[in-house]
């Protein structure tokens, strides 16, 4: 797995929580996931790994988080601090207010038949695309 250097996340949590959380590391793909446990609460850092290209994993997700929000029926994580521009760390990153213990991939990986999960997850995407399924 890819390092990233913890001391950047500091610099971050430094400036909005004025406190160094606990920090373990999510499996991702495209970005770092980090688990960041205060005294008194816990969020999540997701930091894209791409630092030359235009931020677009993290501005559509800070806009379809946003969309599925004002909704209503998706839960989305509220997201407290954002930054696309650079202004802290050279990488794009959000910090979101963590939704609880479910971890999506051991979910699917250990169930034999995910044909419902699916099925859920697809109204999901047809919601975000404004795609109407029959019942």
């Amino acid at each position: 797995m890819e390092e990233f250097n913890q001391e950047l996340i500091y610099k971050i949590t430094d400036k909005f929580y004025k406190e160094r959380p606990e920090v373990s590391r999510y499996k991702s793909e495209n970005n770092f996931v980090f688990l960041l446990k205060f005294k008194k609460i816990e969020r999540v850092i997701k930091i894209d790994k791409n630092t030359e290209e235009m931020p677009w994993r993290i501005l559509k997700e800070l806009y379809l988080t946003d969309r599925l929000r004002k909704h209503g029926e998706i839960p989305m994580p509220e997201i407290e601090f954002s930054d696309t521009a650079g202004k802290i760390i050279p990488n794009h990153w959000m910090i979101m207010k963590k939704m609880g213990d479910s971890d999506l991939n051991k979910e699917f990986l250990s169930k034999a038949d995910v044909k419902d999960q699916f099925v859920e997850l697809g109204g999901i995407l047809a919601k975000v695309h404004k795609i109407k399924l029959n019942d």
